[in-house]
C-alpha cells in the first residue's frame, strides 16, 4: 500500500505542488483584497472624519468668532450704558452744582444784607445816640436846665430812633436770617444730591440697563460653551483620526500611492507598455532603414575556388572513419561507435578557447582509427532534431554557429572574421565570424525543416535567427522584415538575412525553447546569447 502510495505520489507530485501554489496565490489574494478593502474602508472614514476635522474647525472659528463678537458687544453695551447713565449723572451734577453755587451766593448775598443793615441803619442810629449823650452832657454842664432838658429830650428822641431803628433793623434781620436759613436747607439738600450722585457714578446703571447687560452676559456664555462643545467634539475627532492613521500598514501605503499618484503609474505603465512599440519602431524606419543603404558584408572573395554540398538531414546518421582521418564529437549526440574513442579537451586547440566554451565544443569524443574503419552513428535525445552533413572541398571558408556543430570530420581549419565597421553586424549585434577552411565535413543540428538552399542569382531572405551557416562568399546583409506590422507586435524577428552570390546557406526550425524559460533565465540567455551572438558562436 505504502508503495502504491509513493508511487501515486511520485506521478502527481508537480500537480499536487501547482495546485498549492493556486491555492497560496488565492489565499495571498484574498488577503491582499481583504487589507486593500480594509485600508479602503479606513482611508474612506479618515476622509469622513478629515472632512468632519474641517467642518468643526471652521465651526470653531464661526463659534469663536460669535463669542469674540458677543463679547464685543457686550463690552460696548456696557459702555454705552455707562457713558449714557454717567452722561444722565453728569448732567443732573452740573445742574445741582449749578444750583448750589446760585444758594451759595444767595447766602454770601443776605449776609453782606445783613451786615449793611447792620453797619448802615444800626450804626447810624448808635452815632446819633452817642452825639446826642455828648450833647446832652455838654448842655447840662453849661447851657443850663432848659438847656440840658432839651438835650435829654433830643437823647430821648435819639434812643426813640434808636429803638424804631433797631426793631426796623431786626424785622430786616429776621426776614434775612429765614433767607439764609432757608438757603442753608436748599444747600444742605443740593450738598446731600451730590454727595449721591457722587456715590452713583461708581455703579450707575439702572435695573433695565443691568437686564439688559445680563441677557448679554448669557448670550457670552452661550458663545462660549457652544465654542467649548465643538473644541471637545473636534478633539475627539482629531484622536480617532489618529488611531486610524496609527493602524494602517503597506495596503494603505499602496493605496495611498495609487491615490496620489494614479495618473504618473498609469502613464508609466502606457510608456512601458508603448515603449517597445517605440522602440520596434525606431529600430524598424531609423536604423535598419539606415542599414540597408550600407554595403554587403563579404568575408571571402567571391571568385575563391572550392566546394560546399549539403546532404539531406536525417534524425540519425552514420559517419565513416577511415584509418589516419579525425571525427570529433559533442559526447551527448554518439548513439552507437565502433573503436575506442579519446577526449579533446577544447576543440582545434587553445587557439580559440572562448569560443568552444562558449558553443559546448569542448571534452568532445575524438576518434581516430589506426587500422580500420570505424563507424559512428550520431543522434539526439530529442525527437524533432535533425543533423545535416555540410561536405567540404578545399573551400575557402564557410561561415557555421559553432553552437549548431555537432561533429566535425577531417582537419578543417577555423578562420575568424571580424567586421566591426559594418552597419549590418551592428544590427544582428555580430561582430566576429567563424569559418572552416579546407575539406572535411561539418556535421549541424537543427529542429527541424533544415536543408542547404543555394541562392542561384537571386537575393535569398531568411529570418536571421534560422541561419545556421553560409558561404563566405556570398554577399551578406541585412533587411527589414516585411511586412511591419508583425514585427510591432513581435510575431517576427527585426531582421532578415539577404545573401547575393551562387553559393549555399544552411537554414533550420527556430530553437522555441527560450519561450519556456523563466524570466531570470530569459535575462541570462538574453546577456550571454548577445554575447555569443556577437563573437559569431551563437
Amino acid at each position: 500500500m505504502s508503495r502504491v502510495l509513493l508511487l501515486l505520489l511520485q506521478a502527481t507530485w508537480k500537480y499536487l505542488a501547482v495546485a498549492l501554489a493556486l491555492l497560496l496565490a488565492m489565499a495571498f489574494l484574498d488577503l491582499g483584497r481583504d487589507a486593500l478593502g480594509e485600508a479602503q474602508r479606513r482611508r474612506e472614514a479618515l476622509a469622513a472624519l478629515d472632512a468632519g476635522d474641517a467642518a468643526a474647525q471652521r465651526d470653531l472659528e464661526a463659534a469663536r468668532a460669535e463669542a469674540l463678537a458677543t463679547r464685543s458687544q457686550r463690552g460696548a453695551l456696557q459702555d454705552r450704558l455707562l457713558a449714557e447713565s454717567r452722561s444722565t449723572l453728569s448732567g443732573q451734577d452740573g445742574a445741582v452744582r449749578s444750583a448750589l453755587a446760585l444758594k451759595e451766593q444767595a447766602l454770601a448775598a443776605a449776609e453782606r444784607e445783613r451786615q449793611e443793615v447792620e453797619r448802615r441803619v444800626l450804626g447810624a442810629a448808635q452815632g446819633a445816640v452817642t452825639h446826642a449823650q455828648e450833647a446832652r452832657r455838654r448842655a447840662c454842664a453849661e447851657a443850663g436846665y432848659v438847656g440840658c432838658n432839651l438835650a435829654k429830650l433830643a437823647l430821648y428822641l435819639r434812643h426813640k430812633e434808636l429803638d424804631d431803628a433797631r426793631a426796623g433793623a431786626q424785622a430786616t434781620l429776621d426776614a434775612v436770617a429765614r433767607r439764609t436759613a432757608s438757603l442753608r436747607g436748599e444747600v444742605g439738600g443740593l450738598e446731600g444730591q451730590l454727595e449721591r450722585l457722587q456715590q452713583a457714578w461708581a455703579d450707575p446703571l439702572d435695573d433695565r440697563q443691568r437686564d439688559l447687560l445680563a441677557r448679554a452676559d448669557a448670550a457670552v456664555r452661550g458663545a462660549e460653551a457652544s465654542e467649548s462643545a465643538i473644541e471637545r467634539a473636534l478633539e475627539a475627532t482629531r484622536q480617532e483620526a489618529e488611531g486610524l492613521r496609527a493602524a494602517r500598514g503597506p495596503a494603505d501605503r499602496i493605496l495611498e500611492t495609487w491615490n496620489a499618484k494614479r495618473a504618473q503609474i498609469l502613464a508609466a505603465a502606457l510608456g512601458i507598455l508603448l515603449l517597445p512599440l517605440a522602440l520596434r519602431s525606431f529600430w524598424y524606419f531609423g536604423l535598419m532603414g539606415l542599414a540597408e543603404r550600407g554595403r554587403s558584408i563579404q568575408l571571402v572573395p567571391p571568385d575563391a575556388d572550392g566546394a560546399a554540398t549539403a546532404d539531406p538531414p536525417e534524425p540519425r546518421l552514420t559517419l565513416t572513419v577511415q584509418p589516419g582521418d579525425v571525427l570529433r564529437v559533442r559526447s551527448g549526440f554518439v548513439t552507437r561507435r565502433e573503436g575506442t574513442p579519446d577526449t579533446e579537451l577544447v576543440f582545434g586547440g587553445w587557439s580559440h578557447p572562448f569560443s568552444s566554451l562558449a558553443s559546448g565544443l569542448v571534452t568532445l569524443d575524438r576518434f581516430r582509427p589506426t587500422d580500420t574503419p570505424w563507424h559512428v552513428t550520431l543522434g539526439d535525445d530529442e525527437p524533432d532534431t535533425q543533423l545535416l552533413v555540410l561536405r567540404l572541398d578545399q573551400h575557402p571558408g564557410f561561415v557555421v554557429h559553432p553552437a549548431h556543430v555537432v561533429a566535425i570530420l577531417g582537419q578543417p581549419r577555423v578562420l575568424r572574421r571580424w567586421r566591426l565597421g559594418h552597419l549590418h553586424a551592428w544590427m544582428t549585434f555580430q561582430f566576429r565570424y567563424l569559418l572552416f577552411e579546407g575539406s572535411g565535413a561539418v556535421v549541424l543540428a537543427g529542429l527541424g525543416h533544415l536543408e542547404g538552399e543555394s541562392v542561384q542569382g537571386n537575393a535569398a531572405g531568411v529570418a536571421s535567427a534560422r541561419v545556421l551557416g553560409f558561404d563566405g562568399r556570398l554577399a551578406y546583409r541585412t533587411a527589414r522584415t516585411r511586412p511591419f506590422f508583425p514585427y510591432l507586435v513581435g510575431n517576427r524577428p527585426l531582421t532578415e538575412d539577404l545573401f547575393d552570390g551562387e553559393h549555399l546557406f544552411v537554414s533550420g526550425k527556430v530553437d522555441p525553447a527560450g519561450a519556456r524559460k523563466d524570466p531570470l533565465q530569459r535575462l541570462l540567455s538574453l546577456v550571454f546569447g548577445a554575447l555569443e551572438k556577437a563573437l559569431g558562436v551563437g
